[in-house]
């Protein structure tokens, strides 16, 4: 029998999802959020707290599964804003848009074009 909560929201793949509201009037001392951290660190899962203005959301994963979401940007968001504008610089030049229509159509074939991919942009070659 498949689960009906995971059935039909994929927000979150690979994770089981809960919502848990309790009312103001509830004393402080039933903290649901606390026990899940306690219970979750007593099976030695990491526990991931991100809070909003509106909402509070906890991720538990695995040693392992902690390792697979936690990848490091190798470089600032201002960096990558300019490699967008170079992009599409590239894509408006009909060399360099036909250089970069090779490297999908083999990305597509499964090639990994991945490392070489920035010489296609390079407007020098």
């Amino acid at each position: 029998m498949s689960d009906p909560v995971n059935s039909t929201r994929r927000k979150y793949p690979g994770y089981n999802t809960v919502l848990v509201v309790w009312h103001h009037s509830i004393p402080q001392a039933f903290d649901p959020i606390a026990a899940l951290k306690e219970l979750a660190n007593s099976h030695g899962l990491i526990v991931s707290d991100k809070v909003s203005p509106a909402s509070r959301r906890l991720r538990v994963d695995s040693v392992e599964s902690a390792k697979l979401r936690d990848k490091p940007t190798p470089v600032d968001r201002s960096f990558r804003q300019e490699a967008a504008k170079l992009f599409q610089k590239t894509l408006k030049d009909p060399r360099g848009a036909e250089r970069i229509k090779g490297f999908v159509e083999r990305a597509r074939r499964g090639e990994d074009v991945s490392q070489s991919f920035p010489d296609a942009m390079d407007p020098e070659s």
